[in-house]
């Protein structure tokens, strides 16, 4: 079974759905997007590549087959390549005898003293467990690799 975080932040956003999971792992083709939602998402890349935009030396994996952006992520982690960008953290998991590939892509890893510190590019304003918790619960998912 794959999971991954961007699955886990659908079945909030907008809303908490559980048929959402179902529907994804299912395949069952969602609506296209209404006027609404494609403004939303072309600010959320907007911002994003603002972001991008703004700072220098990074490493650009967001594009690629997922097993080579795997192992490219791997490769820069272990070298402490100083900003990458839409790395791919995976990781083999045993839950309840079963056997789970857990996967993220954050925006950014960002190398500090101490370690990796994720930047994810959100339009979100204010987080907490009453707004926006797919934000935090995506973010946890991170932390877990």
């Amino acid at each position: 079974m794959k999971i991954s975080a961007q699955i886990i932040y659908s079945l909030f956003a907008p809303s908490y759905c559980e048929k959402r999971m179902y529907f994804t792992y299912n395949r069952v083709k969602a609506l296209e997007p209404g006027p609404f939602e494609q403004l939303i998402f072309k600010l959320g890349l907007r911002h994003e590549e603002n972001y991008l935009n703004s700072i220098t030396g990074y490493r650009d994996i967001s594009f690629g087959k997922m097993e080579d952006r795997i192992e490219l992520t791997r490769q820069y982690i272990n070298n402490k390549v100083p900003i990458i960008y839409q790395g791919v953290l995976s990781e083999n998991l045993r839950i309840d005898n079963k056997e789970i590939t857990l996967t993220g892509i954050p925006d950014f890893l960002i190398w500090e003293e101490n370690g990796y510190r994720i930047r994810d590019c959100k339009l979100a304003r204010h987080v907490d467990e009453k707004k926006h918790q797919e934000i935090i619960i995506q973010l946890k998912i991170y932390i877990l690799f």
